[in-house]
């Protein structure tokens, strides 16, 4: 069974104020999709659960390469019952563009604002030059069930991760 109280990279119970909390509901935010659709968080509760990941922007080899990892395993995480919702702080049109050549299927949401991507509490380090990854699982009913705030662009989670923490929740 996972705690999911445990923030990798962080020690438990560290978190950065003005974050969100975990067994808390997930903000609600609309973007437009890759499609020039809608997508508004609220309306998947009771459907599917939601792997959410900020990434930091494309030009990032770690971004790149986190993308095509999730794209790879798709159908796992269809077995789970999640969708994958990216979010990064581009326009729409971009994401359309790396969405188009890469063929990905999953969510993809540009926050050229950067209103949700701020709301979630990824964090910026001028140090470490610019946004640090982060993602979340919420569950069917909305509520944030885990929470990984990386503490530099490489520490990300690998999927097989991710997939195990769904599966100690009973996602199968």
């Amino acid at each position: 069974s996972v705690d999911a109280s445990l923030y990798l990279g962080r020690k438990k119970g560290e978190i950065p104020v003005g974050k969100i909390k975990l067994k808390e509901r997930a903000p609600d935010f609309t973007l437009m999709d890759t499609n020039g659709e809608k997508f508004r968080l609220s309306e998947w509760k009771g459907k599917k659960w939601i792997y959410l990941v900020l990434n930091r922007g494309f030009a990032w080899p770690y971004t790149k390469k986190h993308l095509m990892q999730l794209h790879q395993d798709m159908e796992k995480f269809d077995d789970k019952d999640t969708i994958i919702v990216n979010v990064g702080p581009e326009d729409r049109k971009t994401f359309e563009e790396v969405w188009i050549k890469n063929g990905f299927s999953f969510y993809g949401l540009g926050d050229e604002k950067k209103e949700v991507l701020k709301g979630y509490g990824q964090d910026v380090k001028a140090l470490k030059l610019g946004r640090m990854p982060a993602q979340m699982i919420i569950d069917q009913e909305g509520i944030l069930r885990y929470i990984h705030y990386g503490t530099s662009m490489q520490d990300i989670p690998e999927n097989h991760e991710i997939l195990g923490i769904l599966e100690s929740f009973g996602t199968d």
